[in-house]
């Protein structure tokens, strides 16, 4: 009677499996000790389960309870906290004994130490639970989607077809069993959902761990954070003995906690590239535009803040994202990888106020509810939405030849400029949307391409006359277009027209009316 009870919360925390699907039998769950109690899934009356102890209920028991309406992931995931903490506690302890061994740590101050970091270790843990759960509530939410549903049918069927998964043993449904969910409108549970994740991450982390990334400059900026201040502040971490090992995990659960399971792949075939190098774009961006006090704040008010303003929140995180990530694949590869590519961007993105210069306050998107929203927190926003807005143009310039003379910031607020005048920003910002299918992801891709080959046509024109009057420049400039701007809500099908018909008119013009108003203007 007590597992059948009304309430919210039901919580395992002993030994055994308590909970089964209908369709499973007592023999099946192998548990004799707990036949006489053990209960279906769709029997239970409570809201939620938390599995404290280890399979507290079978997978099937699981997707079942979930199927009817309940709240629940999986034993791993309500228990990855205690494993989280044997990962920091294991990885600290070997860099310290290596020092002990060494004779340059004191094996007294090493105990100290232990103690001194045991609350930030506590906070690291928590927060990576936090995010792993936060990803799996919202993907769960948006299995209604049928965009989605596809999407997350095609990623299971590819893990699949390459090993990486076994469908039958995780318990994954068939395309029989999806087609049916989607004609009702659903897709996965949060228990498979629960396993898909974990199953991409650990691939992306075998991935990366075969790559030397802490020969990369983002490395160290992407590492640290996994340490706790007091044992990095006088220790590079880069020189622990699984430094490279620790930073592939760290990178896998990173960029699938914020950017879920499905972007890399979408990205990785947009560009024609490899996981790997998809997610080492994100660690690109993440370093050079200095993203992690942004996202530091979102996380603090991310469960204070209303529900629909963190989901909206949440959306325009991916959208970011995607395009600091788009924006770095963009990049000519061997440029991209190049020592110092980035270090421009990375001088000028240190002090966080260099998206408020670029970007001036008409050009931030509102914020819904912003009068009852924290300061700290919506300037944060303001700021995800205004880097997103100019992304794929940011790396774009480390690419086009500047005057002698002139600076980043200055290029960048010019550039801005003949963005939002040619209506370029509006369209790029519709052109990466997602798409209503896949079939519009080629026509997407490659009016963004003709759309930025429009761009450096058109800088190339302006740059080298800017220092005497940039307004008039680049008003001549656009002038001499005759452009129609196109509506700020233009769909992705409107706008790969307009994408294309901006291109035509700098490709038809820039050969000869541009260059001769912009040098009237000069």
């Amino acid at each position: 009677q007590i597992l059948l009870a009304p309430v919210d919360l039901f919580y395992n925390g002993g030994i055994g499996t308590y909970i089964k699907a209908s369709t499973e039998s007592h023999e099946q769950v192998k548990d004799r000790a707990n036949d006489a109690i053990r209960v279906d899934g769709k029997a239970l009356r409570c809201k939620v389960v938390a599995e404290g102890g280890n399979l507290g209920a079978t997978q099937a028991g699981r997707i079942e309870f979930a199927m009817a309406g309940g709240a629940i992931f999986t034993d791993a995931i309500d228990n990855s906290a205690g494993v989280d903490c044997s990962d920091h506690e294991v990885n600290v302890k070997i860099w310290l004994d290596t020092e002990v061994n060494a004779g340059t740590l004191d094996a007294t101050r090493r105990n100290t130490m232990l103690t001194e970091i045991t609350g930030d270790i506590e906070r690291l843990v928590l927060r990576d639970n936090t995010l792993q759960t936060h990803l799996l509530t919202r993907e769960t939410q948006a299995q209604q989607d049928r965009t989605v549903q596809d999407a997350y049918a095609a990623l299971i069927t590819e893990l699949d077809a390459d090993g990486v998964l076994s469908r039958e043993l995780e318990q994954l449904p068939g395309a029989a069993e999806l087609a049916r969910r989607q004609a009702l409108g659903h897709g996965l549970s949060a228990p498979e959902l629960a396993v898909v994740i974990a199953n991409v991450k650990n691939h992306f982390k075998a991935l990366l761990a075969k790559s030397p990334l802490i020969e990369e400059s983002w490395a160290r900026t992407v590492l640290t954070p996994y340490f706790p201040p007091a044992l990095v502040a006088s220790r590079d971490p880069l020189a622990h003995p699984l430094a490279n090992a620790i930073l592939a995990t760290v990178l896998a659960n990173e960029v699938v906690n914020r950017c879920g399971p499905l972007q890399v792949g979408v990205l990785a075939r947009q560009f024609r590239v490899g996981s790997t190098e998809v997610v080492c774009a994100w660690a690109r961006a993440w370093s050079a535009l200095n993203l992690a006090p942004l996202f530091a704040t979102l996380d603090t008010h991310a469960l204070t803040v209303p529900v629909a303003v963190s989901k909206e929140i949440d959306r325009r995180t991916r959208v970011l994202q995607q395009a600091v990530m788009a924006g770095v694949l963009s990049v000519p590869a061997g440029q991209r990888r190049a020592a110092g590519s980035m270090d421009e961007l990375t001088r000028l993105f240190a002090d966080t106020s260099a998206v408020r210069t670029l970007v001036g306050d008409a050009d931030l998107t509102p914020v819904e509810q912003a009068d009852s929203l924290p300061a700290d927190f919506l300037a944060a926003v303001r700021s995800l939405d205004a880097i997103a807005g100019m992304a794929d143009f940011l790396f774009a310039a480390l690419s086009v030849p500047r005057p002698a003379g002139m600076s980043l910031t200055v290029f960048l607020q010019a550039g801005m400029q003949l963005r939002r005048q040619s209506g370029i920003d509006l369209l790029e910002r519709a052109l990466t949307q997602p798409s209503a299918s896949p079939a519009q992801d080629g026509l997407r891709s490659h009016a963004l391409q003709a759309l930025r080959r429009a761009q450096q046509r058109l800088l190339t024109q302006v740059l080298p006359r800017l220092a005497a009057d940039p307004a008039g420049v680049i008003g001549a400039a656009i002038a001499a277009l005759n452009l129609t701007l196109p509506p700020a809500d233009a769909g992705l099908e409107s706008a790969v027209l307009q994408a294309w018909s901006l291109a035509d008119a700098v490709g038809d013009t820039v050969a000869g009316i541009v260059p001769a108003a912009v040098a009237r203007a000069a």
